[in-house]
């Protein structure tokens, strides 16, 4: 009676057992029928074994790829840091949760910092997601860490960028950091259209900035389309190359009247060459088209420049000197000898050398005796 007692707790136990392993099997095949299922990871699984065990890899390596970076940061092991943040990068949008999970638990500056760039070099609209959150994660007086995310999303350019910093600007409140998102967007190219899908209190930051973009893309544009042999297109070149003040356009139109290269397109950079210079931007546009008229070879254009290395201040002189060694041919070296015996400053002299010996060279390797 005792062995029946015992045989039958036994047989029960076994039952119970067996019910509970055929109940588990039930609920692994009803799963597997419904399609994807989630870890606890955020994992996409598939129900395929093999591509799923994959995918489990993926994510442990992406764990320990986060890993290794925060240790390189610490060790301040900048190369290996540079080389993981890459390896991070190949492996596409499954670091986003990942990284921000890591940056939820407010990790060291320097970690973090890394940790942005790496979803900042995926340049996915998914990963400026990621950024965005990233940067409401910072407390208002974290400008420096708000002002790094706006860095990040700008080097990404393009319209996914501009999208998302349209939606910083829409949230953020600081007045700061609105003015630092509204130069960013100007800077990445934000265009009229985009500026009118923004919330009207966020248009008046930026609207005069964008429209000015705007007027110097159209009158970019108008310049590339001109022929600039034709009649007609001098009198648009002369004014934008004597009164532009954009860099960008000046030194464009400097190239138009490069190929045109006649008297009248070497008279005109000589005029601007010879204009004042009362800005840093100005003195841009002066370098840029004393090179243009460097370049040239036209006659008019080297006795031009001929009187600009004999004359001119010494700044300017300096300057046309070495722009003769960068892009003088042989025919400008009895300038140089007539400025050495005109002026003869160490300084200027040693520029007068330097710029022979550039155009000797320059001369020696276009010889086909040299070849």
């Amino acid at each position: 009676m005792t062995w029946f007692r015992h045989t039958s707790k036994s047989f029960r136990f076994g039952f119970l057992i067996f019910g509970l392993a055929l109940v588990l099997v039930t609920i692994v095949l009803a799963r597997r029928s419904v399609g994807p299922v989630q870890n606890q990871g955020d994992l996409q699984l598939t129900g395929n074994p093999a591509y799923d065990r994959a995918l489990k890899a993926q994510q442990q390596l992406v764990a320990a790829l986060i890993l290794s970076l925060r240790d390189a940061i610490e060790s301040e092991n900048h190369p290996l840091s540079a080389k993981i943040i890459l390896d991070l990068k190949g492996q596409g949008n499954s670091i986003i949760a990942p990284v921000l999970s890591e940056l939820k638990k407010g990790a060291e500056w320097k970690y973090s910092a890394a940790l942005m760039k790496a979803l900042g070099e995926l340049r996915t609209r998914e990963a400026l997601r990621g950024l965005e959150e990233a940067y409401f994660l910072f407390s208002s007086n974290m400008t420096v860490a708000k002002s790094f995310v706006i860095q990040i999303m700008s080097e990404t350019g393009g319209l996914l960028a501009r999208e998302s910093l349209g939606t910083l600007l829409a949230k953020e409140t600081d007045p700061q950091m609105r003015q630092e998102i509204g130069k960013a967007l100007v800077a990445i190219g934000l265009r009229p259209e985009e500026l009118k899908k923004l919330r009207e209190q966020d248009r008046p930051i930026i609207e005069r900035e964008v429209l000015v973009k705007e007027s110097q893309r159209n009158r970019l544009e108008s310049l590339e389309k001109l022929d600039p042999r034709a009649a007609a297109s001098l009198p648009v070149l002369r004014t934008a190359a004597l009164t532009e003040s954009t860099i960008a356009i000046a030194v464009f139109a400097f190239s138009k009247l490069e190929d045109r290269g006649d008297a009248e397109a070497a008279q005109i950079l000589v005029e601007r060459v010879k204009a004042p210079t009362e800005t840093p931007d100005s003195r841009i546009i002066q370098t840029n088209a004393l090179s243009s008229l460097a370049r040239m070879r036209v006659t008019e254009a080297r006795l031009a420049y001929r009187e600009i290395v004999l004359k001119s201040e010494f700044g300017l002189k300096k300057q046309a000197i070495s722009m003769l060694g960068t892009f003088g041919d042989e025919a400008m070296i009895p300038v140089l000898d007539q400025v050495a015996k005109l002026d003869s400053g160490m300084e200027i002299q040693r520029l007068i050398e330097q710029a022979t010996m550039s155009i000797r060279s320059r001369a020696n390797q276009g010889n086909p005796r040299n070849r």
